[in-house]
């Protein structure tokens, strides 16, 4: 009853305030009480509670210590490694991998997406992304190629990433069963309905086109037909079995310089000054502050690009003054100008309602579509927007720097 009350007080300290704000000490407790209560299930020689299912007994454990990642950040010592190790433990004891009878890498999505013809090109862009013959060295990077985007085709072709991820019971082998992780619920954060949910992985891999019953039908009854989408989660703090399968470009480590055009440039604030995020779902649009080296692992995506200097003419949402939900912290950097248009018909009407944008904007815009195993790279300031092409999932990595 002790830990409850403790857990229960870090949450409403977590809770009560926007997170950006949330006291490290708060976070702390929140990740120290998981951690004991979780060690305490463990060593309960009675197991669960009379009445109450074994297995989910267990996956409420797991999710707990999940949840230590994804919301208290593992923060502390040796939090991190602890918190695996618990896991780990209780897949071992409780909770073992269920095998499906047959395994295939993906199902056939039953919702295609539009692929891109010469009659639905991208009806926007005005260029193309440039394409490299070749990865460029380090000093022909940073003095050739830093400031302008490029793709390198089948940069990491014969990673393990590009081969493996397709297949659900590689994925569950890797990370074993019962975790969770939290998508994006809805088409875009400046959609109406939009939200955030935590969901079993196995969940999510089911609605996301892979071949993998879900954990229940109770949450696929919940989340209905909406569209989820794991997007900018650093994924491999709580996988990190799955880092293996792909090197981080040393691009990512060169220090290029700041761009004339994104003279506020800075590295992320971290230890080595990268940030790894996982992107699995139909896309998004925005503007990003780092330097970035997108790699496109499954599925074919349509990119859009546009220079910082066209951030006057972008239309972006007005700032409400209420950063106390995610979605407002993203509005201002999130154009209001459907990058993907439909048919003539549409584009003759947003050319009306945003003159700017096609006078200013359009001109200077870039397109490509990403295959996978493909590497785009580009710089801070540069806007960008997203839309898989074609069948099954998408999945993407951005390293930021």
């Amino acid at each position: 009853m002790a830990l409850e009350a403790l857990f229960l007080l870090a949450e409403e300290n977590i809770n009560a305030v926007p997170f950006h704000s949330v006291q490290g000490k708060c976070l702390r407790l929140y990740v120290d009480v998981s951690l004991l209560q979780s060690l305490l299930d463990l060593v309960d020689l009675d197991g669960p509670p009379e009445g109450e299912d074994s297995r989910a007994h267990w996956r409420r454990a797991i999710k707990r210590l999940d949840l230590a990642i994804i919301v208290g950040g593992a923060v502390g010592q040796h939090r991190r490694r602890w918190i695996l190790s618990l896991i780990t433990c209780i897949q071992n004891g409780g909770y073992p991998r269920h095998h499906s009878p047959e395994q295939h890498p993906l199902r056939s999505f039953s919702k295609r997406r539009r692929s891109m013809e010469r009659s639905d090109r991208l009806n926007i862009a005005s260029r193309s992304i440039p394409v490299l013959p070749n990865p460029p060295t380090i000093d022909e990077y940073l003095n050739q190629h830093y400031s302008q985007p490029f793709i390198i085709r089948g940069y990491a072709a014969s990673y393990s990433a590009v081969t493996n991820w397709s297949s659900a019971e590689y994925l569950l082998d890797a990370v074993g069963e019962g975790r969770y992780v939290p998508v994006e619920v809805g088409e875009a954060y400046d959609a109406e309905g939009w939200g955030q949910k935590i969901i079993p992985f196995r969940d999510f891999l089911s609605s996301a086109g892979f071949d993998v019953s879900p954990e229940s039908d109770e949450m696929n009854e919940e989340l209905g037909v909406q569209p989820l989408y794991l997007a900018q989660h650093s994924l491999f703090n709580q996988f990190p079995a799955l880092e293996k399968d792909f090197l981080v470009p040393e691009y990512v480590w060169s220090g290029p310089a700041t761009p004339s055009d994104a003279p506020d440039y800075r590295p992320p604030i971290t230890d080595d000054g990268v940030i790894i995020n996982v992107w699995i779902g139909n896309g998004g649009k925005g503007v990003d502050p780092y330097y970035n080296c997108y790699l496109q692992v499954l599925g074919r995506k349509c990119v859009w690009l546009a220079p910082p200097c066209v951030a006057p003419h972008m239309y972006c949402h007005a700032e409400s003054g209420d950063e106390d939900t995610i979605a407002s912290k993203y509005m201002h950097n999130t154009s209001t100008v459907p990058i993907f248009l439909r048919d003539e018909t549409s584009t003759t009407e947003l050319r009306q309602r945003f003159p700017d944008f096609f006078e200013r904007v359009v001109p200077l815009s870039h397109e490509a579509i990403l295959n996978p195993g493909d590497l785009l790279v580009f710089g801070p300031g540069w806007w960008h927007a997203m839309r898989g092409e074609g069948d099954g999932p998408g999945w993407s990595i951005s390293m930021w720097y």
